[in-house]
């Protein structure tokens, strides 16, 4: 592994839009620390649209400018976490931004106060167009925003409110210990939340076995416990939603992106209905790896086999922008920037952070951190990230800063765009039918984990807050047989579940972040739906994608993906997403039977 400093220039990304040094970040940071005291004089006179204005333009320009530097520090840390340089860097900027969110905390505060005609007025001033979503937002929510006292109490709860997911997060990092896993010749394999992929992937079912046991099963020892926390998280979300007028915790998070819970029933209905395209997929693999019974350690088993070959990252970049080819040459344009301007930090080093991930600050170029290994896998993920990069850089191109964050909703769209089409792309172009199978299983896999898996996990979230709203009765017993009818009803007869099965729940983190995880599910299926008007050269999706790109916060999720003619309000678009995965299903079974003719 080589050290950071024996990486080559070219296979680093450039912060200079950023900071120039670690001393430049601290400097910027420090004079954006003294100025802070201009927020004094409009506390209390946010009155007149004279003051209005100068003050949100100051609290946009000082937050942009701060949200570059602590993207600055953090990346320098992430680069080596072993620099102490870099860490204390992060914390000295992390505190200037706390104190600059408390230097304007009265700001959102005092401008509710307003009358919802002057707040209707000054969202539809010309001079304040760049702020008319955040005046509509105020006015959409008032009625959920308490007294300043009020507000000021559930701000101390909101401090110490992320102690249940801290629980479970020092849980997983620290105190938990796995049993290794054997394989059918006893040979022993570490079991981590790092090796489980790899170990699901094995082409030996009593290693998969063994470590899915060993994954899910650990946490039966402390079921009890974390039994209790998730409980207590539940009753404390539901408490505040409550407490602020919302009829639910679902009701709260689904009005913050305009959506309703019918949308979020719809998804759930659909999916159910069209279950059984994920479940003939698993029926072909069974086929496929010769077993006599499909159990639920057995759905991650790889079909077929991957070319075995190195891949350079230049070859990986070139492949990606051939596949990307459909998408417009003013998406290749700048796509093509992400390598001339250096937006991405390519290889690992020692000491590198772990995990892969794209960010962006307003008005500079995105940055893609990747550890590539040189392999398809490695090229699928500089297709995912790029595809984050991408949406960032036509939405800061495109739209004021207010207006330029895209919204959680609609991030996983156009990533998953791209890793799409990649994946069609090495399915039409395989050379041997191992190595179609293979791709065609990997895709299927992906399907499954994000679509079916996840909207479980919405249905699953969607029925333990009802029954506490309903009885105020929540147990361990409660969430493991909900969890395990769940699996039953999602992956089918045709799959054996275990015992371990039950105690899954407990270990997903997202949980936490209540009624998040079907969004992960609308991304994919709207990034398939996306995929087809390519596929079917549809009249002006080029420039309608790019718009999409382009929207940022504009509009709302919803009315952002029907510029891409993509309408999650209506059962025919689910109908159409799930009638392209069946064909894929159906070539995936053809691809089997061939092979085992």
């Amino acid at each position: 592994m080589k050290k950071r400093s024996q990486i080559a220039e070219e296979y680093k990304w450039d912060l200079s839009d950023y900071a120039i040094s670690a001393e430049d970040c601290l400097q910027k940071a420090e004079e954006i620390q003294k100025s802070l005291d201009k927020f004094k004089e409009f506390e209390n006179n946010l009155k007149d649209e004279e003051n209005i204005f100068k003050c949100l333009e100051l609290q946009s320009r000082v937050s942009n400018e701060l949200v570059k530097l602590c993207i600055y520090a953090d990346s320098k840390k992430n680069e080596d976490t072993s620099n102490d340089e870099h860490s204390e860097l992060v914390s000295k900027v992390e505190a200037i931004f706390t104190e600059f969110a408390l230097k304007v905390s009265f700001v959102d505060v005092q401008i509710c106060a307003l009358d919802d005609a002057v707040l209707l007025k000054l969202q539809n001033n010309p001079r304040y167009s760049n702020f008319s979503n955040y005046f509509k937002d105020i006015i959409r929510s008032k009625k959920y925003i308490l007294s300043d006292k009020e507000e000021a109490i559930l701000s101390q709860i909101q401090n110490f409110s992320g102690g249940f997911q801290d629980n479970l997060a020092y849980y997983q990092s620290s105190d938990i210990k796995f049993k290794p896993a054997t394989d059918s010749v006893g040979k022993e394999y570490e079991t981590s939340f790092s090796t489980y992929e790899t170990l699901m992937s094995s082409d030996d079912p009593i290693l998969r076995e063994n470590a899915y046991k060993s994954i899910n099963g650990e946490f039966k020892n402390l079921e009890n416990t974390l039994a209790n926390n998730y409980a207590s998280h539940i009753k404390m979300e539901s408490t505040l939603a409550k407490i602020r007028g919302y009829d639910s915790v679902l009701h709260s998070a689904l009005y913050h992106d305009n959506l309703t819970t019918k949308f979020y029933n719809l998804l759930i209905k659909k999916v159910k209905e069209n279950a059984h395209i994920f479940q003939n997929a698993l029926k072909a693999k069974k086929m496929a790896l010769g077993l006599k019974e499909m159990k639920i350690s057995d759905m991650y088993a790889d079909v077929g086999n991957a070319p075995n070959k190195e891949i350079t990252f230049s070859q990986a970049f070139e492949t990606v922008k051939a596949t990307l080819n459909p998408l417009g040459q003013e998406y290749l344009k700048a796509f093509e920037l992400s390598r001339t301007q250096r937006w991405i930090d390519i290889y690992d080093n020692q000491n590198k952070r772990s995990g892969e991930y794209e960010t962006c600050a307003y008005k500079c170029h995105p940055l893609v951190f990747l550890k590539f290994n040189n392999d398809i896998s490695s090229t699928s993920t500089l297709a995912h990230e790029l595809g984050h990069a991408l949406h960032s850089y036509f939405s800061d191109k495109n739209q004021p800063y207010e207006k330029a964050q895209y919204p959680i909703f609609l991030a996983e769209v156009a990533s998953t765009v791209n890793e799409t089409l990649l994946s069609l792309h090495l399915i039409n172009n395989a050379q041997t039918l191992d190595e179609k199978a293979y791709y065609q299983n990997q895709f299927l896999d992906q399907a499954r984990a994000t679509i079916l898996r996840q909207t479980k996990f919405a249905e699953f979230e969607k029925l333990v807050f009802e029954k506490y709203d309903t009885d105020k009765a929540l147990s361990k017993r409660f969430f493991q047989e909900t969890y395990q009818k769940l699996s039953e009803e999602y992956y089918g007869s045709g799959v054996k579940l275990l015992d371990e099965t039950k105690y899954e729940y407990s270990r997903i983190p997202h949980f936490f972040r209540e009624f998040y995880v079907y969004k992960y599910a609308t991304g994919m299926l709207s990034a398939i739906l996306i995929v087809k008007k390519f596929m079917d050269k549809e009249e002006n999706i080029q420039e309608n994608y790019i718009k999409f790109l382009s929207s940022g916060s504009s509009l709302t999720p919803l009315e952002t993906l029907k510029i891409v003619g993509v309408d999650l309000e209506k059962e025919e678009t689910f109908d159409e997403a799930f009638e392209f995965l069946n064909r894929i299903e159906k070539d995936f079974e053809n691809s089997v039977n061939n092979l085992k003719k």
